[in-house]
């Protein structure tokens, strides 16, 4: 079973996170930040791999 993010558009949570981690640490990189970003935006969202959250979509 493939972990969604969100159905409308459809898009795999993997797929999400690491897209989101890219973003976060290109943005803080010019603070020296990037790599503490980086691994945020790939932690920012993992509730939605609950089988709660997957039910709702």
């Amino acid at each position: 079973m493939t972990l969604l993010a969100r159905v409308n558009p459809e898009e795999p949570l993997a797929e999400h996170l690491l897209g989101v981690g890219r973003l976060s640490e290109r943005f803080l990189a010019p603070l020296g930040l990037g790599p503490q970003r980086r691994l945020a935006g790939l932690c920012h969202d993992l509730g939605k791999a609950t089988p709660y959250f997957q039910e709702m979509l």
